[in-house]
């Protein structure tokens, strides 16, 4: 069983992205889980199931469009501004990855932080759930 981390506070626009897409993995082989803004407490989830890949998404300011995602590798996330979370998310996927044999984090550009998510922020969730569907992360352009 492979992972889906969705990270972010569902309250604020766009930083509800991660949740989005959490709560829409429904197909094989893949479980969402609405980590919130707390992707720590889940960890246990990792110990358990060992996944092949655990995918955490989230809203990342990259200096991007609205709604372009990018696989950001671990050595670059402290650099970014990342949503606020209790661990440093570099921190948090090098302890996962004692457990996970890939943790891809990908992030998304946000637009807005208040409403709903913006139209780019939306499509761009449904192309991430489509190319998790397919086993197509390496479609997504790294940052």
């Amino acid at each position: 069983m492979n992972l889906v981390f969705g990270v972010g506070n569902e309250d604020n626009g766009d930083d509800g992205v991660g949740p989005f897409i959490a709560k829409n993995v429904d197909f094989p082989g893949w479980q969402g889980i609405n980590c919130s803004v707390s992707p720590e407490n889940y960890t246990g989830v990792v110990q358990k199931e060992c996944p092949e890949f655990l995918v955490i998404v989230d809203a990342t300011e990259m200096d991007l469009k609205p709604g372009e995602f990018r696989i950001i590798p671990r050595s670059s996330i402290d650099e970014l501004a990342i949503s606020t979370h209790y661990m440093p998310l570099s921190i948090l996927m090098r302890y996962l990855s004692e457990n996970a044999r890939y943790v891809v984090f990908v992030g998304i550009q946000p637009k807005q932080r208040e409403g709903e998510l913006s139209k780019e922020v939306r499509e761009s969730a449904y192309m991430i759930l489509e190319y998790l569907r397919q086993g197509r992360l390496d479609k997504i352009k790294q940052l």
